[in-house]
């Protein structure tokens, strides 16, 4: 596994969007505006460092000898280096405003809308298989009915705890944005 893997706390191979998860949540943990941490400036030009390259990445050319390849290392890292203590030295709104980690991408809203749409459908269901008795009173005038629509309230705690269980995996997703 690569320093950089290391750094952000990630497997190697992993995906762009994981790459910028780990990066967020590290970067508000350790932001020098935000963290109490004696080394927080020191760790946070690390991760940003860590982020950096493995966003960017590099290939060198195939026609360049060693030493320029060498010389393009160390450039690249001054650069990634120099960028990272910029980052260090702004306000964490600036930071955030500014830095690609902390954008939504275009499909977040509708994703995020339509997610919790499904979560109050599902609540809304509860609610209505619950007071699904009351409602068989009322209609038919028949306690039987309404007898008979007991195991409909039985079926309701199940799917309001899908409800909340869906709600409870869906918000901390949509709060790392914030």
């Amino acid at each position: 596994m690569s320093v950089y893997h290391n750094i952000l706390e990630i497997r190697e191979g992993a995906s762009k969007s994981a790459i910028k998860n780990a990066y967020r949540k590290l970067a508000k943990k350790y932001h020098p505006d935000i963290s109490t941490e004696e080394n927080a400036e020191e760790m946070f030009i690390e991760i940003s460092e860590a982020y950096q390259y493995l966003m960017q990445g590099f290939t060198p050319k195939k026609e360049t000898s060693y030493t320029d390849f060498e010389d393009t290392i160390k450039s690249k890292e001054e650069l990634r280096r120099e960028r990272a203590q910029q980052y260090a030295r702004m306000q964490f709104e600036a930071f955030r405003k500014q830095n690609d980690a902390f954008k939504k991408t275009w499909y977040y809203n509708p994703v995020k809308y339509f997610s919790y749409a499904i979560i109050y459908l599902v609540y809304t269901v509860s609610i209505a298989l619950f007071l699904s008795p009351l409602f068989a009173l009322i209609v038919t005038g028949d306690t039987s009915y309404a007898l008979g629509c007991i195991l409909f309230v039985l079926i309701s705690s199940h799917f309001y705890t899908l409800a909340r269980a869906l709600h409870k995996g869906v918000t901390p997703y949509f709060e790392n944005y914030k």
